[in-house]
């Protein structure tokens, strides 16, 4: 493909029929809504373990077992996050940079619209409000996935779109450490229950999923009780 034709397709709109493979999809995933309220958590922390479920112990199928709705974390929010530090931090604006953080925008503007409006969901978040979110807890040069983690579970809680956080990593992991203590401090200040679950391959005690979960149904009942307050 010349560059000229795949940046058509970009942006056109099209995304080499991407675009509409995902509205219908999104036709298939909107009949199967129900209107039934459920608490939703925000599943968030080390990329490539939440993204895998054999690696976080399929935490979102033992989550949805209790009764919640599981929002998951995209990839795509740390590759924004990235071209936000190599733009930002790191000073590499010239003109390649700025067309790849043009086509990466239009290529996620295209694939929300054409599965977001449908579905009803927001408008997603951009990587420079999560991180805005979480300058109370954590500088904003403290590059590295524990922002990400803060800031984005305080912005969809401060928006009203989420119950609860739960940030997972591999065990022993330092973003996800720090992640957890920012998180605690959250929890007192702005009253965000969350959880942090280390894996080191050893099956999760539901003990702790059955707990996290019957904490998050309690609080979004007495929500609902107090007219959302």
């Amino acid at each position: 493909l010349s560059l000229a034709r795949a940046a058509m397709e970009v942006w056109g709109g099209g995304l080499f029929g991407c675009a509409d493979l995902l509205r219908r999809a999104a036709a298939e995933l909107a009949a199967l809504k129900t209107t039934r309220e459920v608490p939703t958590v925000l599943l968030t922390g080390a990329v490539y373990v939440r993204l895998d479920p054999f690696a976080c112990d399929f935490i979102i199928d033992r989550l949805e077992a209790q009764g919640i709705r599981v929002l998951l974390a995209s990839f795509g929010e740390w590759l924004e996050y990235i071209d936000l530090v190599n733009r930002d931090y790191r000073g590499q604006g010239g003109l390649c940079a700025r067309l790849r953080h043009a086509l990466r925008e239009r290529v996620g503007a295209v694939a929300w619209s054409a599965i977001g409006p449908t579905l009803g969901w927001p408008t997603p978040a951009t990587s420079r409000e999560a991180v805005s979110a979480a300058l109370p807890y954590l500088h904003e040069e403290f590059i590295g996935a524990a922002i990400l983690a803060v800031g984005g579970g305080l912005r969809e809680h401060q928006e009203g779109r989420i119950d609860a956080v739960v940030n997972v990593g591999p065990h022993e992991c330092m973003p996800c450490k720090i992640a957890e203590a920012q998180l605690v401090h959250a929890s007192e200040r702005e009253a965000l229950l969350s959880v942090s679950l280390p894996f080191n391959g050893d099956p999760l005690d539901p003990g702790i999923v059955e707990n996290f979960a019957w904490e998050v149904h309690r609080r979004f009942e007495a929500r609902r009780r107090n007219g959302g307050a």
